[in-house]
């Protein structure tokens, strides 16, 4: 009787475990899994909008470079044969529901060419080091907003710094030390 009673309560736990859903926000699992989902979509991504294809091979190195803790945001760089094809990829994720009530996870990418992905990382860098003390006097109050090309990028001190990407119906929220991260290695990368 003990041993029905404790497969029972077994298969009870199991049961309930193994329909459980990953939470998106604040878990290892989220950023896992946002960097591999990444990884397989930008490469379809790349190739029907960004790589130039013929009849010559091209080859393109793709490295995820941070996923935020978030699960919203993952950032990833890529590198082909010719010049043109080397740049900083944000993957942007957001939960949708359609017209029935069905939740699902819609994404988008957002391209930057090599320049440019330097560029907008290094603005956030600047701007988070030089409003520090300004952002610490006022804890998740004191904000500073500011823009790179169609991208809103509101920062605040909550903890860490962080800072809300605001792009084509996403809103994203991103750490400074994942954007610090995110242009040493695309540096790093193009570099090589």
């Amino acid at each position: 009787m003990t041993k029905l009673i404790s497969l029972l309560f077994f298969s009870l736990i199991f049961n309930s475990i193994s329909f459980s859903q990953i939470p998106s926000n604040s878990s290892i699992f989220a950023k896992l899994y946002s960097k591999d989902l990444t990884l397989s979509m930008a490469k379809i991504y790349l190739v029907e909008n960004i790589i130039t294809l013929g009849d010559i091979e091209e080859k393109l190195v793709i490295d995820g470079l941070s996923a935020a803790s978030s699960g919203e945001l993952t950032a990833l760089c890529y590198s082909g044969d010719s010049s043109k094809t080397k740049g900083l990829l944000l993957a942007f994720y957001g939960n949708y529901w359609n017209d029935q009530g069905v939740t699902y996870q819609g994404y988008a990418f957002r391209n930057f060419k090599e320049k440019n992905g330097i560029e907008v990382l290094e603005k956030i860098v600047a701007i988070s080091d030089r409003n520090q003390s300004f952002m610490g006097k006022s804890f998740d109050n004191n904000n500073i907003v500011f823009t790179y090309e169609d991208i809103v990028f509101i920062m605040y001190i909550n903890g860490p710094t962080k800072i809300r990407v605001l792009w084509d119906n996403f809103d994203a929220e991103w750490t400074i030390e994942e954007a610090k991260k995110t242009l040493k290695r695309l540096q790093e990368f193009i570099g090589n």
